[in-house]
């Protein structure tokens, strides 16, 4: 504990205890070096070229670009017409237990890249979707096996 002690003559002999600042810094080091780790973890890598698209972008065509549109009630797929014509894929999926059914678009979109190379996937959300959802679409699609998954605003 810090004081003040003296003998009655002119010396003063103070103490500062220094143990609770040190602990101080000590913990707001930690959550410093924590929080830019989780900054980093969580940040979705973009391919931007400088001039404001990126040339997969340019030279993709809208009949080649395979749609993930989320809404409130579920999932809205527009797949492109690349894509084999007997193939018995689902343009809607629906939620299950109040939440996207992931597994079922997983399921979906591993069999269209199976079927036909997809160049580009964007993926969309209406109002009332929960970005963190959003986010796991796009987790979904790059676990798919597509290889260049973006964000579009509607």
């Amino acid at each position: 504990m810090g004081g003040v002690s003296g003998n009655g003559g002119d010396k003063l002999n103070i103490e500062l205890n220094l143990v609770p600042f040190i602990d101080l810094l000590s913990a707001l080091v930690l959550f410093l070096l924590l929080s830019a780790v989780w900054v980093q973890i969580s940040a979705i890598p973009t391919n931007v070229d400088m001039k404001g698209a990126t040339p997969v972008v340019q030279n993709t065509l809208p009949s080649q670009l395979l749609g993930i549109h989320l809404t409130p009630t579920g999932i809205e797929i527009t797949w492109p017409e690349s894509l084999p014509q007997n193939l018995s894929l689902p343009l809607k999926i629906g939620k299950t237990a109040g939440a996207f059914d992931q597994a079922g678009l997983q399921a979906a979109l591993e069999t269209a890249a199976k079927a036909a190379k997809i160049p580009l996937t964007a993926v969309s959300s209406d109002d009332g979707v929960e970005y963190g959802d959003v986010v796991k679409a796009i987790d979904t699609a790059k676990a798919a096996g597509l290889e260049t998954v973006g964000l579009t605003a509607n």
